[in-house]
């Protein structure tokens, strides 16, 4: 298994592997720097932090990509997921918890 430094390599890891259908684990996370944001329409806005922990597998081949995204990088986070969201017609999507992405991990 390798790991993505960065999400371009993902998009390359999706290319290489475009003729195989293949199985993503996603884990999305928001937080605030206190624990878990919970929105409320009364409170002050928080700090928010955003994380994607993504592995892809495909044949004989795995890729494993972890980022978080401060709150003013919210824009690239979107991206990110407009782009995963095209990868779902070559991927099966299974979304998880970052505890079972560790688990998956440990076992590849």
């Amino acid at each position: 298994m390798r790991s993505a430094e960065s999400f371009e390599e993902v998009l390359e890891f999706s290319n290489v592997h475009q003729s195989a259908h293949g199985k993503m684990y996603l884990s999305q996370r928001e937080t605030s720097p206190g624990g878990i944001l919970f929105s409320d329409e009364d409170s002050g806005k928080q700090p928010l932090e955003l994380e994607i922990k993504l592995l892809l597998k495909a044949e004989n081949d795995s890729l494993y990509f972890s980022k978080r995204y401060m709150e003013d990088e919210e824009e690239e986070f979107e991206e990110r997921m407009i782009q995963l969201d095209t990868l779902k017609n070559q991927f099966d999507i299974e979304a998880v918890s970052s505890s079972e992405i560790s688990d998956l991990l440990k076992k590849a």
